[in-house]
């Protein structure tokens, strides 16, 4: 029984370490928030001196959460899987196919974190696709939130996929249909980290509402250096630098003051990047981002 439970344990660190952003801490997924526990670097070095070092795996298929390196200065953690277990869904928001990203050490697109658990409006909108980094729809959701904790009709993710492509290309794409009036959208989400370093994401929309959008909060502690509407071009810093180039097409980028909470009662002030999708004709809509650390992703 000692190896079942080494091996266990091993499995448990293993995973720990892939939600575990460079700065030593958990990502802002579920209602997680940073101060209730350890540091997550403690924890695993605490079970490490136990039991063995254990390596980081890319992808957790039974939980839904994946990694991704971008060149050697960014790591990016994502949830592609179903917003909770059916027995459970306490803890669970509308965060299907978010993502956060650090870099150089340092985080830079956040989730909304969680704040509070009591009773009020605030709370719903911590749960909320709003405030966190996927798709938002003014008439459909991902599920039906109640109260402060309960969940009841939902969807799910399919055609999820992780693959490895020519000069470690590794390429997360999966689809979702969320609740709502019919047609109901069609989203596919594509995240791709290049063999160039950069980052890419590629948002596919059928049956696209009005008012849909993606959104990308930052960390309180990274300003928007440079905004250009009209090219979709953002300059991002942070605060040890360096800079983040970004670029966007098939939407209409706007800046806004946000909130994220990265611990309970806390909420610091923020900005965020909202992208109003463009739709055709057919109500499709096709959202690209390109992000690295040269304003070569601007192109021409």
């Amino acid at each position: 029984w000692r190896e079942e439970l080494l091996e266990l344990a091993g499995r448990m660190i293993a995973a720990s370490r892939l939600v575990t952003h460079p700065d030593g801490d958990i990502a802002l997924f579920n209602d997680s928030a940073l101060d209730p526990c350890p540091r997550s670097d403690d924890i695993i070095a605490y079970g490490e001196a136990l039991c063995g070092t254990f390596e980081r795996p890319s992808a957790l298929p039974d939980s839904g959460v994946y990694s991704m390196d971008i060149g050697d200065y960014g790591y990016v953690i994502a949830d592609f899987g179903a917003l909770g277990p059916d027995e459970q869904m306490g803890h669970a928001p509308s965060d299907m196919f978010s993502f956060e990203l650090s870099v150089s050490g340092q985080r830079l697109f956040v989730n909304g974190g969680t704040s509070t658990y009591y009773d009020q409006p605030f709370r719903q909108h911590e749960r909320s696709a709003d405030s966190h980094n996927t798709i938002s729809y003014p008439r459909h959701a991902q599920c039906r939130h109640w109260s402060n904790f309960r969940v009841a009709e939902r969807t799910r993710p399919d055609d999820v996929a992780f693959s490895t492509g020519a000069d470690d290309q590794r390429i997360l794409s999966g689809s979702l249909r969320p609740l709502g009036p019919r047609p109901r959208p069609h989203h596919t989400r594509t995240l791709t980290s290049t063999p160039a370093g950069e980052l890419l994401l590629d948002d596919a929309i059928s049956h696209a509402d009005d008012g849909t959008t993606a959104l990308f909060h930052l960390a309180p502690a990274v300003s928007v250096e440079r905004f250009d509407e009209k090219s979709g071009n953002v300059v991002l810093s942070l605060p040890r630098g360096p800079k983040v180039y970004v670029q966007f097409s098939g939407g209409t980028v706007t800046v806004e003051d946000s909130v994220v909470s990265l611990r309970f009662n806390d909420r610091q002030r923020s900005r965020r990047l909202v992208v109003s999708v463009v739709k055709n004709s057919s109500r499709e809509a096709r959202l690209m981002m390109r992000l690295g650390l040269s304003d070569a992703v601007f192109g021409s």
